[in-house]
């Protein structure tokens, strides 16, 4: 424990201060990136992001694909309509390593599964296992 009166303890305190400014930052430029690309109809590169970013922007980019839909709808005069095309995708994986239970994008319950499995998941929980190297994308055919 520093006495808080110390140099050491007001540079730390500074230090810690900064570092955090300079994670809000970027955490911020990154979310502003993601969001622009979204609405832009654009996919980021998976192996650019975290896990967690690529689950933040299936959801950005369901909604932004969603309401440009709508937009089209209603500058065509049409009644608008509203799919949730996500929900219904999955992929088809051949897990390489045991994997325990998990809850799919889609809230519901996947696994326990061990090497040599094949189940069929969403495909953004299909992407990140793949990613990390636990399954293997089947293709079907």
């Amino acid at each position: 424990m520093l006495e808080k009166r110390t140099v050491k303890a007001n540079l730390l305190k500074k230090e810690t201060l900064n570092a955090k400014h300079m994670i809000r930052e970027l955490m911020q430029t990154r979310y502003g990136k993601l969001v622009k690309r979204a609405a832009r109809g654009e996919r980021a590169p998976p192996d650019l992001l975290s896990s967690e970013e690529e689950r933040i922007f299936a959801g950005v980019s369901a909604f932004s694909d969603a309401y440009q839909s709508l937009k089209k709808d209603v500058l065509q005069g049409r009644r608008p309509t509203v799919k949730n095309e996500q929900e219904h995708r999955t992929a088809i994986l051949r897990f390489v390593e045991p994997v325990p239970a998990i809850i799919g994008a889609d809230m519901k319950p996947y696994g326990p599964f061990q090497a040599e499995d094949v189940a069929s998941l969403p495909v953004d929980n299909a992407r990140i296992l793949v990613k990390q190297q636990l399954a293997k994308r089947i293709e079907a055919g």
